[in-house]
């Protein structure tokens, strides 16, 4: 994952803007931007992630940076693509719980409390 995004999950958005920008990690300027406020920039970074990632779940965070943005719609789309791609190969659920819950509550405090929601209501023991 690197080092933009360790500093994302500390929650640190301008360091993480900064290396991802170095990197050209778009996914994790996307989602720092937007988790900022800075939807616009986030929209831009975001668009050119999708443009370059095939990976489900990577797309899924990309998702979660739209729909901090305010593109919910945009979000809600990227999601049932996944959902669809999830039907044909194995995603690995708790990745894409980590961030493609988002649009219920984009600002949940934590992760841990995504995957435990998110497999308490399929029947799997949450954490």
């Amino acid at each position: 994952m690197g080092l933009p995004w360790l500093l994302l999950n500390a929650r640190r958005y301008e360091k993480a803007i900064e290396a991802a920008k170095t990197s050209r990690d778009d996914r994790v300027l996307a989602i720092s931007l937007a988790e900022l406020g800075r939807s616009e920039e986030a929209v831009a970074a975001a668009d050119r992630a999708v443009k370059s990632i095939q990976n489900p779940i990577i797309l899924a965070q990309v998702a979660s940076a739209y729909a901090l943005a305010g593109k919910h719609d945009k979000a809600r789309a990227m999601l049932s693509s996944i959902e669809a791609k999830a039907q044909e190969r194995y995603i690995c659920e708790y990745l894409w719980v980590q961030r493609g819950l988002c649009l219920r509550n984009p600002r949940r405090e934590t992760e841990h409390e995504l995957f435990r929601d998110s497999t308490s209501r399929r029947g799997f023991v949450g954490l």
